[in-house]
């Protein structure tokens, strides 16, 4: 028996593809390489784009956080801003009860004075 070197089945290989007019193999697997390579860029590309992506969702999270705690605020100005106003009713209220009683007094010693006279 003997042994072929590669060189050789591929030299044969090569004489019969242009015989019978097919295409030689290894050119095949070059471009089938190339096509492996450029699918790795495009998920490289993927990968890029969904930690994009994550980033965008964190964003509008704190952005949520930021919204709510404006609303809180808002809320607890206008709590106030109503206490303040109660308050000052109130005091109002008060005064004017309290002029009303004095005013009261005062006509009461009045007719009194009238009276006694």
């Amino acid at each position: 028996m003997f042994t072929i070197s590669p060189d050789s089945v591929y030299i044969l290989k090569e004489t019969f593809a242009t015989i019978f007019g097919k295409k030689k193999k290894k050119k095949k697997k070059k471009k089938k390489k190339k096509k492996k390579k450029k699918k790795k860029k495009k998920k490289k590309k993927k990968k890029k784009k969904k930690k994009k992506k994550k980033k965008k969702k964190k964003k509008k999270k704190k952005k949520k956080k930021k919204k709510k705690k404006k609303k809180k605020k808002k809320k607890k100005q206008k709590k106030k801003k109503h206490k303040k106003k109660k308050q000052k009713k109130k005091k109002k209220h008060k005064k004017k009860k309290q002029k009303k009683e004095e005013t009261q007094e005062e006509e009461d010693r009045r007719r009194r004075r009238i009276n006694g006279r």
